[in-house]
């Protein structure tokens, strides 16, 4: 049984696309515009903005925002949106370069990563959105990575929740092709 099951209902942060304390997984061919989607989204949340094309019923409240990029680079993620960015309040947004910096599949990788996250939740100690842009290039095609990174979100949200009364929100994009059944 889920642990949080019995937790009040969570806000909607994006529409009927993410609630708080979601592990959200979303995915789509290389090139449609899941970065760019999500960064927005991302900048919406850490600015406390409603989003123009989600009808969103509850009161929008500013996030604290990781946004991890294991595959566009600073470059063309801030080129394209750097203006969203900018907007952000001081410290409301997080951009995580880690393009080339983790071997896809390697499970020390993703225990790193995992640790990195815990401690900026610990050191935070606010409700807080993390985007993992882009988990096929973090996890290749091994289960067993997929695993391991699924399994330490699940902790990681469990316990922001439990022992901080914090809560931890996961976005973990993924490249998908046709008749692929590339899960987390």
């Amino acid at each position: 049984e889920d642990a949080l099951s019995s937790e009040p209902q969570s806000r909607k942060l994006f529409g009927e696309y993410l609630y708080e304390r979601d592990k959200a997984y979303w995915g789509a061919r290389a090139g449609i515009g899941k970065s760019t989607l999500a960064f927005q989204c991302a900048t919406d949340l850490a600015r406390g903005n409603r989003s123009e094309a989600f009808d969103n019923a509850n009161t929008p409240i500013p996030q604290l925002v990781y946004f991890f990029d294991f595959e566009t680079g600073p470059s063309v993620m801030m080129g394209k949106q750097g203006r969203l960015f900018r907007q952000c309040p001081p410290g409301s947004i997080f951009y995580k370069d880690y393009v080339g910096q983790f071997e896809a599949g390697d499970i020390k990788y993703i225990g790193a990563l995992l640790v990195i996250i815990a401690k900026l939740i610990w050191e935070h100690r606010r409700n807080t959105t993390i985007f993992l842009d882009n988990i096929t290039a973090l996890c290749g095609e091994s289960d067993n990575c997929r695993k391991v990174l699924r399994n330490g979100i699940d902790k990681l949200v469990i316990n922001a929740r439990q022992k901080l009364g914090m809560n931890v929100t996961f976005v973990c994009l993924a490249h998908i092709t046709e008749g692929d059944d590339y899960m987390l």
